[in-house]
């Protein structure tokens, strides 16, 4: 094996490995790892084989199908998403060979010398090719972590991957432009600075791309929310006139009870009467379920305490008597049934579980309210300013907080919460001012 082939294997060997990790960081794999792994060498392997050092179009070819048929073998995703990372992988590939090509032609006279000398090849190679691992790198770093189906791109993965291979027919065509004719130095120049152009274009495309997935997905989050506001919102409704079935059946029930209690009474019947009181008694019957004048809000508080009972959590709700009409049924339903939704999730994994709940509207306020829950373990901070989800899938979740804390802006008001650390108590403030426009 002479020098310069055992060199070409090492750089086939850089390039698969470095593609394996940018897949790897983007996409899941579908099959069993170590035949992931040697189909990887196997088709590095005949791409050596095929190398022409002068035909760089088809080395491109190669390199770009190559990848495409590992990423539609052994990973799962869209063929979309699989078209434009292949063409951003190549893209970088192609961008920072003619990048230090150039830019070590004008510093030893003509970027065309890899072809004949050894040392010079070499050196090209090494940096080419670690300047190649370090921008997938940096791409990966800059575009942060990647939204929870990212890979399944739409209309944008193609859109973004077409002015990406844009770019590897420009790159080309530089590339055999210069082993084609003698470019003059001052030319190449400006070839180099295309070049720089092409790599970080394809960087900027790749960020583009990733950003766009996020703001889908966050659209998508919040549509999911929207849906999931307005199923509850229906069923609240549903429950409301179950609600007022339930108080008409049982204020009818109770004036029949206190007939037959009468009457048993007067009968002497003891027996009777003793029975007719342990009904009376009953929780059924005896569960508070006005807890104001908003009939919305007493539907939300009724289902949750509940809730509470069936998870065996204390649920205290103290409530002033007030009417709350400012607010629309439908926002009650997100901002109750979200914030107690989240305090009940909370509570129901802490040692001592219970909800405390006040709602009151003190002098300057048309409301107030307090939420208190205990935690199994103190929560995370986000970056801007809150606390992450506990649940496992955050990219679906923690949108509830998000659309309660808008519509608590739209009435003018503020949601503040907070964790205490000493009594391991998670507090949750709503303030909504007087003589605030809604």
């Amino acid at each position: 094996m002479t020098l310069e082939v055992a060199f070409f294997l090492c750089v086939y060997l850089v390039e698969g490995i470095t593609a394996w990790q940018y897949f790897r960081a983007v996409f899941p794999l579908k099959r069993p790892l170590w035949m992931a792994l040697f189909s990887t060498a196997a088709a590095y392997g005949a791409a050596f084989l095929w190398f022409d050092v002068s035909l760089i179009w088809l080395n491109s070819a190669l390199f770009y199908v190559i990848n495409f048929l590992l990423l539609a073998t052994f990973f799962s995703g869209s063929w979309k998403g699989k078209i434009f990372h292949t063409a951003i992988l190549t893209g970088l590939m192609l961008a920072t060979e003619t990048l230090v090509a150039f830019l070590l032609g004008l510093l030893f006279g003509g970027s065309a010398q890899y072809q004949s000398s050894m040392s010079f090849l070499v050196i090209f190679g090494v940096l080419s090719k670690l300047l190649f691992f370090l921008s997938t790198k940096l791409c990966l770093r800059i575009a942060g972590k990647m939204p929870h189906g990212a890979s399944d791109a739409g209309p944008t993965a193609l859109l973004f991957g077409s002015v990406s291979i844009a770019t590897i027919i420009i790159l080309v065509l530089l590339a055999q432009i210069v082993l084609a004719v003698d470019v003059p130095p001052h030319i190449e120049k400006y070839m180099m600075i295309g070049s720089f152009v092409m790599l970080f274009s394809n960087i900027l495309i790749y960020v583009g791309y990733h950003q766009t997935q996020k703001i889908n997905q966050r659209y998508l989050s919040l549509q999911l929310a929207k849906q999931k506001d307005e199923a509850e919102a229906a069923y609240f409704r549903t429950l409301e006139e179950h609600h007022d079935q339930q108080r008409v059946l049982l204020h009818d029930v109770r004036r029949h009870l206190t007939a037959i209690k009468g009457i048993a009474q007067n009968l002497n019947a003891d027996e009777v009467v003793d029975y007719v009181t342990n009904i009376e008694n009953l929780p059924a019957l005896r569960n508070k379920v006005h807890y104001c004048e908003n009939s919305m809000m007493n539907v939300v508080l009724s289902r949750y305490k509940e809730l509470c009972q069936e998870k065996n959590i204390p649920f205290s709700i103290d409530v002033r008597f007030k009417s709350y009409d400012f607010l629309a049924p439908h926002d009650i339903t997100v901002i109750f049934g979200n914030l107690l939704e989240n305090a009940v999730e909370a509570a129901e994994e802490a040692p001592d579980p219970y909800v405390e709940l006040r709602v009151d509207t003190p002098s300057g306020t048309n409301l107030f309210v307090s939420i208190i829950n205990p935690c199994k373990a103190p929560p995370q901070r986000d970056e801007g300013g809150g606390y992450l989800t506990h649940k496992p899938d955050k990219e679906k979740h923690g949108m509830g907080i998000k659309n309660t804390k808008s519509l608590i802006r739209k009435y003018g008001g503020v949601l503040k919460q907070h964790y205490d650390e000493e009594t391991g108590l998670f507090h949750t403030t709503v303030v909504i001012k007087k003589n605030i426009e809604i």
